[in-house]
C-alpha cells in the first residue's frame, strides 16, 4: 500500500508494543479502514452515475462501522486524555522533562 494509507498503516504497526503477540485489533481495524477508503474514493468519484448510489450507501455504512471500531479497538479516549493534559502547565513540565531525558539518553544513540 502506498501513499497516505500506507503511511497510516505503518504508523499503527509501529505503535504496537509487542510484535510477538501478533497483529493488534487496532492495526487490523486501521488496515480495513485504509482499504475501505481506497474503495470509497473510487465509488464517490462516480457518484454522478445513479447505478453507483447503492454502492456509495454501502461504503458510507462501512465507513461509519469502521470508525466506530477504531474508537473502540484503538482506545482513542486514552489518547485524547493524554493530548489534552499537554495543554496545562503540568503537561508542559512533563513534556519538557521527557524531552530533556531523551536528549541525554536517546539522541546520542541516533547520531
Amino acid at each position: 500500500m502506498n501513499g497516505f494509507n500506507g503511511w497510516l498503516l505503518g504508523l499503527s504497526q509501529g505503535f504496537q508494543y509487542n510484535d510477538a503477540s501478533g497483529t493488534s485489533l487496532c492495526t487490523t481495524t486501521i488496515a480495513s479502514g485504509a482499504y475501505a477508503s481506497s474503495a470509497a474514493g473510487h465509488i464517490f468519484s462516480r457518484i454522478y452515475l445513479p447505478w453507483y448510489w447503492s454502492e456509495a450507501l454501502q461504503v458510507t455504512q462501512d465507513s461509519i462501522a469502521i470508525f466506530g471500531n477504531v474508537l473502540n479497538n484503538c482506545q482513542t479516549n486514552k489518547f485524547i486524555n493524554a493530548i489534552t493534559t499537554l495543554i496545562s502547565v503540568e503537561g508542559v513540565t512533563t513534556l519538557t522533562g521527557r524531552v530533556g531525558g531523551a536528549f541525554v539518553n536517546d539522541f546520542p544513540a541516533v547520531f
